[in-house]
């Protein structure tokens, strides 16, 4: 499958079972001559043109129930994800002094969490009952309603130990899963925890978002990637 124009191929377009076959059963040829590295910049403001306060980054608004007093709660560090290993002090690079200020502190993991079933169904199920505020719409298989989706994590005494982000079912592990960040004491697998649904008050006044109710998902913990 093309997936790009060329000067000698026309775009061609698609269903979803077409594209979805065709990822399987097929290959993809792309021009990534413009992504060659052309530019580089040294220094600690190395960033800051590429990415001002004006950027798309930056603008976009944050969604979920997960609330937190300061911004840099909703930041992951590349240990938190995963990527410590990777981490090497053996040349100089923008950002290696907090690396090694933080490098003994009892860092959040990344983990997979799989929302019980049943709790998925009542979500479900409330968007069937019309004397009663549904909960956030659902939607299969990504369930994304904001850019920046941050969910709630609790552990079982109600407090928040994590946030939930990516969401969406799998038919390989024929489950609802979500990618998450939580304490260290959270993150054995077998850990049960749970997920807050939807934002507080009835949601954001946006026309993009519905109101609802929020509901709590039970869910448990498993590594990161998850497989069989």
């Amino acid at each position: 499958m093309l997936r790009q124009p060329t000067e000698f191929v026309a775009p061609e377009f698609t269903t979803w079972r077409d594209e979805r076959r065709a990822w399987r059963e097929g290959i993809a040829f792309y021009d990534q001559s413009f992504h060659m590295t052309t530019t580089y910049l040294r220094g600690p403001e190395a960033q800051r043109p590429w990415l001002p306060a004006t950027s798309e980054e930056a603008t976009w608004a944050l969604g979920g129930s997960f609330n937190a007093p300061n911004i840099e709660d909703y930041y992951f560090t590349s240990r938190e994800l995963g990527y410590g290993n990777l981490i090497k002090f053996d040349h100089d690079f923008v950002g290696r002094e907090a690396l090694e200020r933080t490098a003994g502190d009892d860092h959040r993991r990344k983990v997979t969490l799989v929302w019980d079933p049943a709790d998925v169904a009542r979500v479900v199920e409330s968007y069937m009952r019309p004397e009663e505020l549904p909960a956030l719409y659902m939607e299969f298989p990504r369930a994304t309603y904001a850019t920046w989706q941050y969910d709630a994590v609790d552990n079982d005494q109600g407090r928040t130990i994590g946030a939930s982000t990516y969401t969406g079912v799998s038919w390989n592990e024929r489950a609802m899963l979500s990618l998450a960040v939580v304490e260290p004491e959270y993150a054995k697998p077998g850990t049960r925890v749970s997920v807050t649904w939807g934002e507080p008050d009835g949601g954001a006044k946006s026309p993009w978002l519905e109101p609802h109710r929020q509901m709590e998902i039970g869910a448990t913990v498993a590594p990161a990637p998850l497989g069989k």
